[in-house]
């Protein structure tokens, strides 16, 4: 049974793995909904641009090792995609490179999107209304994620 193989087994036949992973996931998309709300009406993050990029990076990061249903999708399709004749290593890194890739190009659209949202949210009327709305995205995926287990 090949590594990503064993992961998705691993964590399938764990409820406590995966209710841990759900658990863990679901807190921390309600802390980022209540950071959010919290601080709609608080001015912008001081700091230099490299802190404001490393706490969303950091963020984003987090997020993404927490999702376990995200996690669990990659290693079961994965293997789907690998040549048993050729080497496994380079296929699994070919195949992980290109969904990055990919996965990287899509949120720098969206962050180029947000950037031109910035005359909106700079407003403080517009802005607050907009990140309590944005606030309740996660709080409803969390919400969501604990309903649907």
């Amino acid at each position: 049974m090949r590594g990503e193989a064993r992961l998705a087994a691993l964590v399938a036949a764990s409820p406590a793995l995966y209710e841990t992973l759900r658990w863990g996931g679901a807190a921390y998309l309600l802390w980022l909904a209540w950071d959010g709300w919290r601080g709609a009406s608080a001015p912008t993050v001081d700091g230099s641009a490299g802190q404001v990029a490393r706490r969303a990076v950091r963020r984003g990061l987090v997020t993404n090792l927490l999702n376990p249903k995200a996690a669990v999708l990659y290693v079961a399709v994965l293997p789907e995609f690998i040549d048993p004749s050729r080497p496994v290593l380079e296929q699994t890194l070919g195949l992980t490179l290109g969904y990055v890739a990919v996965a990287t190009a899509i949120h720098a659209g969206i962050v180029a999107l947000a950037g031109q949202a910035r005359r909106l949210l700079d407003d403080p009327g517009h802005g607050r209304i907009v990140r309590r709305a944005l606030a309740a995205g996660p709080a409803l995926v969390a919400l969501w994620l604990l309903w649907r287990g």
